[in-house]
């Protein structure tokens, strides 16, 4: 039981290893089909998830606020590319890890 521990060791390395970027309201933080390099930690704003329809258009699939997180499921299931697209709907703040 518990929760999951760390040491700090290995934390300032994960720190080290991650940027902070920020997108304007209206910016795609990536595209389905883009590369799949990082997931990403939303520290400020707000963003949307959205995949392709059959007939093309985005769908809505999450909205996603300050705490939540994103690309991860690329990273996880050992994709090359990016199923979804992520939208800023607010400025937004992410950290890329």
């Amino acid at each position: 039981g518990g929760p999951a521990r760390i040491s700090y060791e290995r934390y300032c390395k994960t720190l080290a290893g991650s940027f902070s970027r920020t997108f304007e309201k209206g910016a795609y933080v990536f595209k389905e089909g883009d590369p799949v390099d990082a997931f990403f930690v939303i520290t400020s704003g707000a963003c949307e998830v959205r995949v392709a329809g059959p007939d093309g258009k985005e769908r809505l699939i999450a909205t996603l606020g300050a705490g939540d997180f994103f690309g991860e499921t690329g990273l996880l299931e050992g994709r090359s590319v990016r199923a979804a697209s992520v939208f800023a709907t607010a400025p937004l703040e992410v950290l890329a890890i």
